[in-house]
């Protein structure tokens, strides 16, 4: 099962940076979301983790793909929509007005798997909408 799990994280994180040029990021996140909900294979979260940790490092080392938050973060919600979770996934730039911005995932309004400081985060996508965000100060309402 586990050589499964780092296959389907592999083709994931490849069909995504094929597909980012081509699709709006809130399409790209809607059918990754809808393409999992009739398929899902229950995993624990802890061992997608602990899968995703090792497939992150190989892309990292080995700069077969496009190794940034954003790519990490879409391959994430993928992954973790497929396997039963219902992650929101989050970009945001910085308060103090630099270009330097972030993406991750959160699952029950926590960042996981993300050791950025997010406190100066100002959130500027979200999906699905209308989440809670580990800072309160940046929930968006419904």
């Amino acid at each position: 099962m586990s050589l499964v799990l780092h296959a389907r994280y592999v083709v994931a994180r490849a069909a995504i940076t094929r597909d980012f040029s081509r699709v709006a990021l809130d399409a790209l996140l809607a059918r990754s979301r809808a393409s999992s909900a009739s398929q899902k294979h229950i995993v624990s979260v802890g061992r997608l983790a602990a899968v995703i940790s090792r497939c992150e490092a190989f892309f990292t080392r080995t700069r077969l793909l496009p190794d940034t938050c954003l790519y990490r973060a879409l391959a994430r919600f993928a992954v973790l929509s497929a396997h039963g979770a219902d992650p929101t996934f989050v970009m945001a730039l910085p308060s103090d007005g630099s270009n330097e911005g972030h993406a991750w995932i959160e699952l029950d309004g926590e960042p996981w798997l993300d050791d950025e400081d997010l406190s100066s985060m100002k959130v500027t996508f979200c999906y699905p909408p209308a989440r809670t965000f580990a800072n309160p100060a940046q929930r968006r309402a419904p």
